[in-house]
């Protein structure tokens, strides 16, 4: 399965996406739909009337070879004849290859114009008022049919290779005539139904505009390299600037976005104050490592700060004034650091998010709050639908930063472009360069007294342009088993540890440190990086035995 395309240039730009076709009807409408029969998409999803005739709505698409995924919901699971039907492929002269959603079974069968065959039929067991995903795969002869409760895991229940019919006309969904469903979430995964998004960008990597199926967004910035508009016809969106970068707020009249967003800052340049349309504000309180401790709500004023709205824990946000009588979500994530669901504390599923390789969200579904947090980790402001980086923001829809790297070229020469294209491995957790924060872990054996000639450099100190003796922190005073790091320093020198980099301080049976073992091929270290001179420590740093890079180590 392919969610997008993407064509770059030399420069790191995106010049082309494609996307497969989505339906989510959310719009309220279902234009470019053909449909017979009676139906409306006025409630976010398809749902036709009851008539007592056949009814379906379809889109024309050649393509014999595709996967499908979609949602559908039966209103009257007893109702007989409650039958629901997805024409996977379909021939105006009558040959059909359908999948039949029936209260106890899912059935493939097809249709040769005078006869029909039966290739599988899964018995499945389902409720009125529960929303049912389907996934399907056809390639020539070979048919998956995968099935579950929406949300959740899909399991295979039909899995053929004797079909015969292998053309089609278009896809279709369909109703019997007593029967009542609504249909959602439809993804077209074929090469007939797509759509192409095609950027461009001026000499300094700046992207100006943005065409989506003919329409086009026009993007400017400032001579500081901030964007400062983003039009598209009557629309707008301005955007206003703080010294060092910093986004001060944007007013926008985009459907779906706030009218106006504010940001006020604290000298680390942690988000402190976010106000939406003048009314609704958020404070923020972080630790000593920018980490978010706990929203707030409160007032425009400097520290108005009001009652406590949740709080961050770990994996963990917690809703409500105090963190003890609260109601938890617990996020599962994955390798990136995406949240892709959330679970209550009984260990049920509350929400769940599956996202583009850049970001866009591809489907999401809660059955209370969202997550705070989102892609790679990030927070998401829903109400202009981009990301806080802490030094920078990112939006998902253009695959790039509102402004430059504040580190320079430091990821290459495009300093707009998010981790260099390398979205499957890397995140830039600060909107500072690619790859995720490093760990330095002691093993067990070590004993941390023993530890007094090794320092590491945090990952929240990654900022700082010269890291000096002062910037190092102690590895015996490493609390618990690993922390983020951006590098280490022992006996012999120093050592950059990033991109899902994680080394591991290893000690002999008497706890002393013997190896540094790191897991590559994400790290650039030596095993022998530690054993040799022993007594040489902190004050024999030397900042000046080799170039830096802003927020990484050179050997």
């Amino acid at each position: 399965m392919w969610w997008e395309k993407y064509t770059y240039n030399a420069g790191d730009n995106v010049l082309t996406k494609t996307t497969p076709f989505i339906e989510d009807f959310d719009d309220g409408n279902h234009t470019g739909w053909s449909a017979s029969g009676s139906w409306s998409a006025a409630n976010g999803y398809m749902r036709n009337s009851v008539s007592g005739s056949w009814q379906a709505f379809w889109k024309t698409d050649t393509e014999a070879d595709y996967e499908i995924r979609y949602s559908y919901y039966n209103e009257n699971t007893s109702a007989s004849g409650s039958h629901g039907f997805l024409h996977a492929r379909w021939l105006s002269a009558g040959p059909r290859l359908v999948i039949n959603m029936l209260p106890d079974r899912i059935v493939l069968r097809e249709y040769n114009g005078s006869s029909w065959t039966y290739h599988a039929t899964a018995w499945v067991t389902t409720e009125e008022a529960t929303w049912y995903d389907v996934y399907a795969k056809l390639n020539g002869s070979n048919v998956e049919v995968w099935w579950g409760e929406k949300g959740g895991a899909l399991s295979k229940i039909i899995d053929t290779s004797s079909v015969s019919l292998t053309t089609t006309e278009r896809f279709r969904f369909e109703v019997a005539p007593s029967a009542q469903f609504r249909f959602d979430d439809i993804a077209i995964f074929s090469d007939g139904v797509k759509s192409t998004t095609t950027f461009t960008h001026n000499n300094g990597n700046e992207q100006t505009a943005m065409t989506v199926d003919g329409t086009t967004t026009n993007f400017a910035y400032e001579a500081w390299g901030r964007m400062t508009s983003r039009t598209r016809g009557s629309l707008a969106a301005q955007y206003a600037w703080r010294y060092g970068s910093l986004l001060a707020g944007v007013t926008s009249n985009f459907p779906g976005e706030a009218a106006t967003v504010n940001y006020v800052y604290d000298g680390l340049q942690n988000r402190r104050l976010k106000q939406v349309n003048g009314t609704n504000y958020t404070w923020t309180r972080y630790d000593a490592k920018g980490r978010a401790l706990a929203d707030y709500s409160g007032g425009a004023g400097y520290w108005d700060i009001g009652g406590r709205q949740r709080s961050f824990h770990g994996g963990a946000e917690i809703e409500g004034s105090s963190p003890q009588t609260g109601t938890p979500s617990y996020y599962l994530r994955n390798h990136l650091g995406s949240v892709m669901a959330t679970t209550n504390a009984s260990k049920n599923i509350v929400a769940s998010y599956q996202y583009t390789p850049y970001g866009e969200f591809l489907s999401e579904s809660t059955t209370g709050d969202h997550a705070t947090f989102g892609y790679t980790g990030h927070r998401l402001d829903r109400e202009l639908n981009h990301y806080y980086a802490k030094f920078r923001y990112y939006n998902p829809s253009t695959m790039r930063w509102l402004s430059r790297d504040p580190l320079g070229m430091v990821d290459g020469p495009n300093v707009y472009a998010y981790v260099r294209g390398n979205v499957v491995r890397n995140i830039d957790s600060l909107g500072l360069y690619k790859g995720p924060p490093g760990k330095l872990c002691i093993d067990k054996k070590c004993d941390k007294s023993k530890l007094e000639n090794y320092f590491y450099l945090p990952e929240s100190l990654d900022h700082k342009n010269k890291p000096t003796q002062d910037d190092l922190l102690p590895v015996s005073q490493i609390e618990g088993d690993c922390v983020n790091v951006d590098g280490a320093y022992g006996p012999q020198g120093r050592i950059k540890i990033r991109n899902i980099g994680k080394c591991t301080i290893k000690c002999d049976n008497n706890g002393v440190p013997s190896q540094l073992h790191c897991r590559p091929p994400y790290t650039e270290c030596d095993d022998k990086y530690f054993p040799k001179n022993p007594n040489k420590g902190k004050d024999d740093f030397p900042p000046s035995a080799s170039r830096w890079i802003p927020g990484r180590f050179l050997w």
